[in-house]
């Protein structure tokens, strides 16, 4: 729908998740004063979100090792991976063998998720060498999914996508940020906005 002065006007909703859909024009309108309502809104949203993620990854550096194990199957079951609530456990440690959790997506194990946490700061990227011990640990399991709260060298990302051996998947810092926001792992959600429009047809 277009305003008289030429914009297009959008709408954003909430859901009960606290999810958003916003456009990239709300997102981008240069002058606050000249932003709709519903445009100020969007933006403060993102700006909520994007403090949200860093505070998530603070958080998560701050804790000892085992807990971003621990974090990172609480995640994966909260997905949907594994068959039950109980199916996977962090198995990190001195002698972990370059493993530091399991997801078992049926009851007997027979289908396995090797995961890699690497609980590292933002200067510090995960490189090719990295995965490829992690490849190496996963043995017969085909299944692997390594997660950093850094980021990946091109490098290690290349890897990644010329892999044959096995299906490896890669998650970051801002993905996991995302992922934990998504399925509501050590976050809560405070408050719902509803944002309505004038129903012109019921005037027609």
């Amino acid at each position: 729908m277009a305003s008289e002065d030429g914009r297009k006007t959008t709408y954003c909703f909430l859901d009960e998740k606290q999810k958003i859909e916003i456009s990239e024009s709300a997102l981008n309108s240069p002058i606050q004063g000249e932003m709709l309502p519903e445009e100020k809104i969007a933006n403060a949203y993102k700006e909520q979100l994007d403090e949200l993620y860093s505070s998530l990854l603070s958080s998560i550096l701050e804790q000892h090792f085992s807990f971003f194990e621990r974090l990172i199957v609480d995640l994966l079951i909260k997905m949907g991976y594994g068959y039950d609530s109980d199916s996977g456990m962090a198995v990190g440690g001195p002698h972990d063998g370059g493993i530091d959790g399991i997801i078992s997506e049926d009851k007997l194990g027979l289908d396995l998720i090797y995961l890699q946490a690497k609980r590292y700061k933002e200067s510090q990227k995960v490189g090719s060498k990295d995965l490829q011990a992690f490849v190496g640990a996963m043995k017969s399991v085909q299944k692997g999914v390594f997660i950093t709260t850094s980021s990946y060298t091109k490098g290690a990302i290349r890897y990644v996508e010329e892999q044959q051996q096995k299906n490896l998947k890669i998650i970051d810092g801002k993905l996991l940020a995302e992922l934990m926001v998504k399925y509501e792992i050590g976050v809560k959600s405070q408050q719902l906005f509803h944002i309505f429009k004038l129903d012109t047809s019921y005037f027609e």
